[in-house]
């Protein structure tokens, strides 16, 4: 039996179907062309010895059910209860959609449905039901009863397009799992004057029974939260209601539906709106912190939704975490899915590295056996990747007058090396980074270690690190031999401590522990969704005299269409400011993407150390008069047996010069391909006074002098530069990019011009050629002299699948010209080949 009815005039036409469709719509008079809000419900009913067919993906439900006489399931909902499951948000006029399954009861769909959910909604029944009108003309409605007497006809068989359809899973196994709750809508209007709907589940005793409650429902509603509602909302959630009793819920897309004065229009299904920036940030928030908390199955939720909406910027990023997620979770295959198709997607870039590793450790650890004898838990695992690159480099300088110099031949070769171990407790990781430089000369060969730490973390709050690693937050100025302990004392706050030895190179004939650090630092947040910041204190030391004591803090602020990053580092024992630094970005809806920065600093950055700069290296005598009795200067232990610790205090400060940079730059596409880019770089350095020692040095003929003093230096006005780009981006073909680039610098001494092209052309999906030539001409103020320098470069990049190998070439040359001196001519050439294989 097939019955469909439509609009004020409705007519009823019969014919033998099973599957029943009633439709409702209500034309305005004077309404003109417009999209309106679509809602599409069904109800699937379970009876005796009949299994309901399976929910789908697209289908919607909305209803309100009572009994026959008027009765109302709402009896048994406690409103006393504070605690209710925010399932959805729509913004501004939009509403919600819902599915609903019922038991076997007799019920009725309410009027009240279409006054909550809009004007224009529609039913569809999995069977016969019984149906009447109530009102007349516009306000004409559809009740619709469902009977006992309706129970027994099997519910129809799916078409072949229903049978493609990949079937979504039902909420619950026992019906009637929300007979206690209240199904409502209520409104709420944000402080930026937004009008949010917001769909919710009420009530439950505490946040600990709603939170369980949540938990069966974030398959269906991954956005859904909990949240303590007001008495009055409470009361007056009984004339919002949208359905209770025996049901389960699933959501669904929305639609929209096209209405004309004239003559209306079929009802067509259409994907819902794309989500809001915001929206989007707020999920990858939300799925990072479902990440950290370990539950996978929920980040593996949210990030499918994300990827589910084209033209998102958070795509390449929610890709990659996506195969991170199903790899966490043990879904190996689907991992290894992911993986491929983000490098199908984007195959270049250090992302696309990092998970060329990650697919590489998968393939590693599906080929490993295991031994038999060892019992491992469902959720241990341990992943080894890494790489091995070997890169021959040769440099030469040719002058005009002076021949031919070999400036380098070198084979370097490097190890990356990972080992990733999870169990149901924690996760532990050692990353090793270094290589060996073998050079022509055997003085000249060197072994580097990079990075050697082991990391681990439990899955509450605590995780720790020791070893080699690099910092840049909280105090830390880069590398380092230490450790680092984190405990979180709440999801918005964490503290963390660190020590350790500042490491100023990588060679291991340069390991040093006579400076030393120790800190703490806080972080804090996220607040109001985008802020968050840190507060530190750091302490060094070096042969018994503080190298450096500072205090300050980070705030960082992240938004779709803003962002910006502001530290304050102030040296408690020098009582100067360090780096007063801000960076910010601004992104309009025209795609404008404005960029700003301010930097404020001590260079280089203000330690005792800065008072061997210029004595490092020098014998000083103790006593003038006695050329035997000197001390070769290597350390500020060495220093302290001359001066006092205020007095290397006092050195250090002025041999620090301070400066400060601003700039402003401004990204706009002029057309599909096209962007341009404008910046301007201003840039000053301050005076700093004249100093003397009062050292004296012996020098390597016996004759002995006072260490020179340090003139003073005077303040220079601003210098700027200027700089315009063209970007270009799939001009000939999908993936190449071109940049020209020009830029003009005012300095004080001097005016310098410079000229770029840079292009990238994509000869294969494998295969990268990369040209580029740069050009500038320097003119010195006040002197007939000149300078032209042009560099062209030719890269190549070939990618092979099997084995995971990435070949690099890469050669060019440096023409130098001077005016009017040409003997100062020079012509350098220089080049590389090597690969990396990725295991």
């Amino acid at each position: 039996m097939h019955t469909r009815l439509i609009g004020p005039d409705l007519t009823d036409t019969i014919d033998q179907s099973v599957r029943h469709e009633i439709i409702t719509a209500t034309r305005g008079g004077s309404m003109k062309m417009m999209q309106r809000l679509l809602l599409v419900a069904t109800m699937v009913f379970t009876v005796v010895s009949i299994t309901p067919p399976p929910l789908h993906a697209g289908e919607r439900i909305i209803d309100h059910v009572e009994s026959p006489g008027g009765e109302s399931f709402f009896a048994a909902v406690d409103t006393s209860h504070r605690y209710a499951i925010n399932l959805q948000s729509t913004e501004g006029d939009r509403e919600f959609s819902i599915n609903l399954e019922t038991d076997k009861v007799t019920s009725r769909i309410s009027d009240q449905g279409s006054e909550l959910l809009g004007k224009n909604w529609s039913l569809r029944l999995d069977r016969k039901v019984k149906h009447k009108f109530v009102g007349g003309g516009k306000g004409r409605k559809v009740i619709i009863q469902i009977g006992p007497e309706d129970t027994d006809e099997a519910p129809p068989a799916r078409d072949q397009s229903q049978q493609a359809t990949e079937p979504v899973e039902n909420l619950h196994e026992t019906p009637g799992i929300y007979q206690d709750y209240r199904l409502y809508a209520t409104k709420f209007k944000a402080d930026d004057g937004k009008v949010w709907n917001r769909l919710r589940l009420g009530f439950f005793p505490t946040r600990d029974e709603a939170l369980a409650a949540l938990e069966n429902l974030r398959k269906p509603f991954p956005d859904a939260w909990v949240t303590k509602v007001s008495g009055e909302e409470r009361t007056a959630s009984g004339n919002r209601s949208i359905a209770t009793g025996s049901m389960r819920i699933t959501p669904f897309l929305t639609a929209l539906e096209q209405e004309s004065e004239k003559e209306p229009k079929p009802v067509a299904v259409k994907p819902a709106p794309p989500m809001t920036k915001k929206r989007v940030v707020s999920l990858m928030d939300e799925a990072e912190k479902e990440m950290i908390a370990g539950n996978y199955q929920r980040s593996i939720l949210i990030y499918t939704r994300i990827l589910q909406d084209p033209g998102q910027s958070e795509r390449k990023k929610a890709q990659e975490l996506l195969g991170f997620a199903r790899e966490q979770n043990g879904q190996l295959a689907h991992a290894r899915a992911e993986y491929e198709k983000f490098l199908q997607l984007y195959p270049e870039g250090e992302d696309s590295e990092r998970v060329r590793q990650r697919l590489a450790g998968l393939l590693t650890a599906r080929a490993t056996p295991r031994e038999p004898l060892k019992k491992r838990g469902a959720d241990d695992r341990t992943d080894v990747f890494g790489s091995v690159s070997q890169y021959y480099y040769y440099d030469e300088l040719s002058r005009k007058e002076g021949g031919k110099t070999v400036t380098r031949s070198a084979l370097a070769n490097d190890l990356v090396f990972n080992v990733r171990k999870k169990t149901a407790d924690y996760e532990s990781r050692t990353l090793f980074v270094g290589g060996y430089e073998l050079d022509g000369t055997p003085d000249r060969n060197e072994t580097r270690i990079s990075t050697f730490y082991i990391d681990a973390a439990n899955k509450k709050n605590i995780s720790g690190r020791i070893g080699r690693q690099s910092r840049s937050t909280g105090g830390v100025l880069g590398r380092f031999d230490g450790g680092l302990f984190s405990y979180s004392l709440s999801p918005k706050l964490k503290a963390n401590l660190v020590g350790g030895f500042p490491v100023d190179s990588s060679g291991l004939d340069r390991f040093e522990t006579d400076k030393y650090f120790y800190g703490a630092s806080f972080d804090l947040g996220p607040f109001a969704e985008y802020w968050n910041s840190s507060v530190f204190f750091i302490n060094q030391e070096e042969g018994g005299v503080i190298d450096r004591q500072a205090a300050g803090g980070e705030i960082r602020f992240f938004h779709p269409r803003a962002s910006f990053f502001t530290l304050v580092d102030y040296d408690l024992y020098f009582d100067d400011l360090n780096t007063a630094l801000f960076t910010g970005s601004f992104n309009f809806p025209d795609k404008t993407i404005i960029n700003l920065s301010a930097d404020y600093r001590n260079s280089p950055i203000l330690t005792s150390n800065s008072a061997l700069a210029g004595i490092a290296g020098k014998k000083i005598l103790r006593d003038p008069a006695n050329v035997n009795d000197f001390v070769m200067i290597e350390d500020l232990e060495d220093l302290k047996l001359f001066l006092s610790d205020e007095e290397i205090r006092d050195i250090s400060g002025k041999k620090n010069f301070k400066t400060s940079s601003y700039s402003l730059g401004i990204v706009r596409p002029i057309s599909k391909k096209i962007q341009l880019g404008l910046d301007t770089i201003a840039t000053k350095q301050y005076s700093a006074e004249a100093f003397n020692t009062g050292l004296y040095e012996l020098l390597s003929d016996g004759t002995v002098q006072p260490v020179p003093e340090i003139p003073a230096s005077p303040e220079t006005p601003f210098e700027y530069t200027y700089t315009m780009q063209l970007i270009g981006s799939n001009l000939v073909k999908e993936g190449d990019i071109a940049i020209i680039a020009g830029s003009y610098s005012d300095r004080t001494t001097q005016e310098v011009y410079s000229a770029s092209v840079n292009t990238r052309y994509p000869i294969s999906r494998y295969w990268r050629i990369n040209p580029r030539i740069n050009a500038t001409y320097s003119k010195i103020r006040g002197l007939d002299t000149t300078q032209l320098k042009i560099r062209p470069l030719f890269r190549m990049d070939y990618r092979l699948l099997k084995p995971r190998i990435h070949l690099t070439f890469e050669a060019g040359m440096e023409w130098i010209n001077h005016n009017p001196d040409d003997a100062m001519n020079t012509v350098s050439y220089f080049g590389s080949l090597g690969y990396r294989y990725d295991f």
